[in-house]
């Protein structure tokens, strides 16, 4: 029995400022951590796979220090937007696959008729979870706020 080959993989494309790309990067790296039996996570240099979770950086990029790697990016709701952006020229030489983290977004790339692949937004497991904060019970918020059981709180 042969052993799978792991895939060397650059993360990349938070801003640095704590917020959503920021956010975005650190649960993507913890889901591919998960696969830390095929998957390293490596330097730009020494990747096949180059994944963004923003392609402003990516596109920063030259062709050059693209060649050879595969490279997919996160792409959220708005695509008509992003894609009308003057950067976006050159997105499809450079991106080979793009990661759609909404339904809507999927359906656009799908219109488009980009090479996507629908992956819905990782949550953080440890922050959101199905406990509520202090004694209160979800049956008391429902009571209170009129929600019927079939809504999530």
């Amino acid at each position: 029995m042969s052993i799978p080959k792991r895939t060397r993989v650059h993360l990349m494309g938070s801003e640095g400022n704590g917020w959503a790309l920021d956010s975005d990067l650190m649960t993507t790296r913890a889901s591919l951590e998960g696969l830390k039996d095929v998957v390293d996570l490596t330097s730009w240099k020494e990747a096949e796979v180059i994944h963004s979770v923003w392609e402003w950086p990516l596109l920063q990029r030259s062709n050059m220090e693209l060649k050879g790697k595969r490279v997919i990016c996160h792409v959220c709701n708005n695509v008509a937007h992003i894609f009308g952006q003057p950067f976006m020229v050159h997105a499809n030489d450079r991106i080979s696959c793009w990661i759609a983290m909404s339904r809507e977004a999927e359906s656009m790339l799908r219109e488009l008729r980009l090479p996507h692949r629908y992956v819905p937004y990782a949550v953080d497991t440890n922050t959101f979870t199905f406990a509520l904060p202090g004694e209160v019970s979800s049956a008391t918020l429902r009571a209170r706020w009129s929600l019927p059981a079939d809504k999530m709180i």
